[in-house]
């Protein structure tokens, strides 16, 4: 099996896609299945490097993660996908993990080219996953995000490794775009007055053809 065919196959089994009011027919109860004309655009879980990003350092400091893109300050990061010319719609998913001190003014902005999509924060994350507030989502037409957080503690002896982070905030981040332009520049920057770090991991994104690419 192809590293793209192993990928496609963890699209399918992992997803949990946004509808774009069009891709009913894709979906296998929570589930959602690539068909004829979908694109895999990138799946990066960064264990063999960051490829097409504009900061490529990757850390392994996250305790039972795995190596992920990272870790940043200030530093605004992006990376441009170039999109078929039958794309219907694009799908994004990652996580954001937001390490060290993070005050309750501290923030993460997700943005599409100079739009921003969404905010994201560590202030009243908990053990339990949750959606923070829909307001720091950006309304509007042809853009559906959806974002779930918790606090993730690693096990005791995890903790021992060296150079590991002991407790973090852990973002799952979906973005679904919808007749999107030729091509779509992901870009996360962080505005912190403290100590606090971020990184990104488990990066997906599929373009669609609703007409199954005809």
């Amino acid at each position: 099996m192809t590293v793209v065919a192993m990928a496609a196959l963890l699209v399918i089994g992992t997803w949990i896609p946004i509808t774009t009011g069009a891709e009913d027919s894709r979906r296998i109860g929570d589930l959602f299945a690539m068909r004829d004309g979908d694109v895999l655009l990138a799946f990066q879980d960064f264990t063999f490097g960051a490829e097409g990003w504009s900061h490529g350092q990757t850390s392994d400091r996250l305790s039972g993660i795995g190596p992920a893109l990272g870790p940043f300050n200030d530093e605004a990061v992006r990376h441009s996908f170039e999109l078929p010319v039958n794309a219907d719609a694009v799908q994004l998913e990652f996580n954001v993990h937001m390490i060290g001190d993070w005050g309750n003014a501290d923030t993460l902005t997700v943005s599409l080219g100079e739009l921003g999509v969404v905010t994201l924060t560590a202030s009243g994350a908990t053990h339990d996953a949750h959606a923070p507030d829909a307001s720091a989502m950006v309304a509007q037409d042809g853009i559906r995000v959806a974002v779930q957080r918790r606090v993730i503690t690693p096990q005791r002896s995890e903790t021992a490794l060296p150079d590991t982070t002991r407790t973090f905030v852990s973002h799952i981040v979906r973005i679904a775009v919808t007749d999107p332009a030729e091509s779509v520049v992901l870009r996360l920057v962080a505005d912190i007055d403290g100590a606090g770090a971020w990184m990104l991991d488990n990066l997906t994104v599929v373009a669609l053809s609703l007409d199954g690419g005809r």
